[in-house]
């Protein structure tokens, strides 16, 4: 993407991204109060409104169930037109008086009883039309398959994960959410995911000399939560001076959808998560052998600025048709150092420096097992290396994740973990490096239920950084670089419940207990309500808490680092002697209308 700089003219930006299917044999290759609400109101053509205000039709009149008929089970599954499956969508089975209803489970499938007869099935979800077909409730009948037609006002993506921490139906999520979808990611040139997201609203780019750094509602990118498949990634521990590494750990090619909910979600996710969550979701590993590639270029007029370069892929299919697959993905990308592109100044100083060099690569993967038809295990891993004016940070992340499926209920679990080496440190023109390793285990079930929808979970979390600068202490004192290291271990239970009070309305109640090794126990709440009256419009509010704990460089009795520029006549910068988790009270309204 040509950047905005005025006085420099004009840049030639050349892009090129082609997906291409694979021959298997041919591949060599702080605690805040807030409360928000979202306003969706959406105008229909004529006939698309007709066939969607009403949320059950009338039973067809050869709809019969004699009195002392059997009762049976019914069984489906409810997708959309790409075969994608539709948790929380309302299934009735009608028949004269009598009303038989149920609701999708997070793998699409639903399961009621009913008397033995003919029947109409009605299945509804909030942004899709309404589908109504004419059914035999029999002993040993084959599953039903529901298809359900996508309303023309909405967005090509229908299910979310981030929201509710399960799949949820993008229109009902409970949270003011934006999907970027792979389309536009195709679509957009763009170089990175702060390019990316500067499209999205409600996020802001923050520019501190050369680093663009991510802000939601007003706070910085501390208070804004990055995932990777709902794994964490932070490095602050490391580069504490601000940094923006973590918009980049991933290409662009590996992306198939950016999720970013706007608002507390402290209390699915924790620390952090105050101004809201981007959460990147990867491609998935694919049934038959598919690849891309992208290359693209900026070429500066003033040929003082830097030029830059990039290339990445992405392939994936089966090794084992059925049971396992594998996807690997890739990139590099190079922005050559600004020369003298900025004037001098009137009092006769050196000009402004422009952007400084930066240099990265990332190479990264997945194995994905399906032994049986409701298990799904898969090993993930990736390194990265990015050069940013000098400051190199490396990190290698390992994971594995084990999801089950028994009837509608789901367990998903998963331990992840990174290793971030910063090879410079934190002073410019010294030479500090340190290390930071970070594991967490997370178990969550989701338990759907007549008319509710219960996810309960836990999640530890361990975190370590080596810093023999900033961690060895007051020089001068005895305990002067005895101990370099700070270790840090925390823990959580969550739940979330999911009420359907009505076909059109649901609430969502949840809550988050935190136990800090240092800092104690804190209490996150949540409440949600969404509103579907029809199917023209969607109304969502909510209160929320949210925290962020002290880091670990923060909570270090050892801490400090010499600044004011110099290491030797400078500063230096010491610990708060009392910290405790951060409680800054607010109140926000928010809305939207789409």
């Amino acid at each position: 993407m040509c950047p905005a700089r005025p006085a420099v003219g004009w840049c030639l930006h050349l892009f090129r991204h082609v997906t291409l299917p694979l021959n298997r044999r041919r591949l060599p290759m702080l605690a805040a109060g807030t409360l928000s609400g979202g306003l969706m109101l959406i105008l229909l053509p004529a006939a698309a409104a007709a066939q969607s205000t009403s949320a059950v039709v009338a039973a067809p009149a050869a709809c019969r169930v004699a009195a002392d008929a059997p009762r049976v089970a019914v069984a489906g599954t409810v997708t959309d037109e790409s075969g994608s499956v539709l948790p929380g969508a309302a299934i009735a089975l009608e028949c004269g008086g009598t009303v038989v209803r149920a609701f999708s489970g997070t793998d699409g499938r639903f399961a009621l009883t009913a008397p033995a007869g003919t029947y109409a099935l009605h299945t509804t979800l909030a942004g899709f039309q309404i589908d109504t077909q004419a059914i035999e409730a029999r002993s040993g009948a084959a599953p039903l398959r529901v298809t359900l037609r996508l309303a023309s006002f909405v967005d090509n993506v229908r299910v979310v994960v981030t929201a509710a921490g399960v799949e949820t139906a993008l229109a009902t999520a409970p949270a003011s959410i934006s999907v970027v979808s792979r389309e536009e990611i195709d679509r957009w040139p763009v170089r990175d995911l702060t390019d990316l997201l500067t499209r999205v609203e409600g996020i802001t780019l923050s520019r501190g000399g050369n680093l663009k750094n991510i802000q939601m509602r007003g706070l910085g990118s501390a208070y804004t939560m990055m995932l990777v498949d709902g794994r964490r990634v932070n490095s602050n521990a490391v580069m504490f001076r601000g940094n923006d590494f973590d918009s980049g750990w991933l290409p662009m090619e590996a992306i198939e959808r950016v999720e970013v909910v706007r608002g507390p979600m402290s209390s699915l996710y924790g620390s952090d998560a105050i101004g809201g969550v981007v959460n990147i979701i990867t491609k998935r590993v694919g049934t038959r052998w598919t690849g891309g590639l992208s290359t693209d270029a900026t070429l500066q007029q003033e040929r003082e600025a830097g030029d830059a370069y990039q290339g990445g892929f992405n392939v994936s299919g089966p090794l084992v048709a059925g049971v396992l697959g594998l996807k690997l993905h890739g990139s590099v990308n190079h922005r050559a150092a600004d020369g003298r592109v900025n004037p001098d100044r009137p009092d006769g100083a050196a000009p402004l420096a422009g952007f400084e060099r930066q240099q990265n690569a990332e190479v990264g993967g997945e194995l994905a097992w399906t032994p049986t038809g409701a298990d799904d295990i898969g090993v993930q891993w990736d390194y990265s290396d990015r050069d940013h004016g000098g400051f190199t940070l490396r990190r290698l992340g390992l994971g594995s994740s084990y999801k089950h499926r028994w009837r509608a209920a789901v367990l998903d679990a998963k331990v992840y973990g990174d290793v971030i080496q910063n090879l410079v440190g934190n002073v410019t023109g010294a030479s500090n490096p340190n290390e930071a390793a970070n594991v967490t285990g997370d178990v969550r079930v989701v338990l759907p239920w007549t008319r509710q929808m219960l996810t309960v979970g836990s999640e530890i979390r361990s975190q370590r950084l080596d810093d023999p600068t900033t961690l060895a202490g007051l020089p001068g004192t005895p305990e002067y670089g005895r101990d370099t290291h700070e270790t840090v271990l925390s823990g959580a239970v969550f739940a979330e419940d999911e009420i359907r009070l009505h076909d059109a309305v649901r609430l969502t109640l949840g809550g988050r207990v935190e136990q800090h090794e240092n800092f104690g126990s804190h209490v996150t709440p949540r409440a949600y309500l969404v509103v579907s009256p029809t199917a023209l419009l969607t109304i969502k509010g909510g209160w929320a808490g949210a925290f962020r704990a002290p880091t670990l460089l923060q909570g270090s009795s050892r801490w400090g680092s010499v600044s004011c520029g110099s290491a030797t006549v400078g500063c230096l910068i010491d610990r708060v002697t009392t910290l405790r988790t951060a409680r800054p009270a607010r109140e926000r309204i928010a809305g939207h209308l789409r």
